[in-house]
């Protein structure tokens, strides 16, 4: 999300608070439904869908992927850098 901020993108913005509000969703609805043995196969794909593919879908859009990068990785190298790790 920093660095969402940071780059000032209202879309990615968006698309991260949206993807992280389904997420907690679907955390709430797996945890309401654990243990169920009559869950649905459709309740189970959507509680999946809400917890893991949402993010997966987010993190592979082109567009947040090719805006993301090149700050992405200089917050990384950085990191990286000053805790010591080089890529050696």
């Amino acid at each position: 999300m920093r660095l969402a901020l940071a780059e000032g993108n209202l879309d990615i913005l968006r698309l991260l608070s949206n993807t992280t509000i389904r997420m907690i969703e679907g955390e709430i609805i797996g945890l309401e439904q654990n243990g169920r043995a009559d869950l649905s196969i459709d309740d189970y794909v959507d509680v999946v869908t809400r917890k893991t593919g949402l993010l997966f879908g987010a993190c592979c859009r082109r567009w947040m992927c090719i805006t993301l990068a090149p700050a992405l990785n200089a917050a990384l190298a950085s990191r990286a850098i000053s805790s010591g790790v080089t890529g050696t």
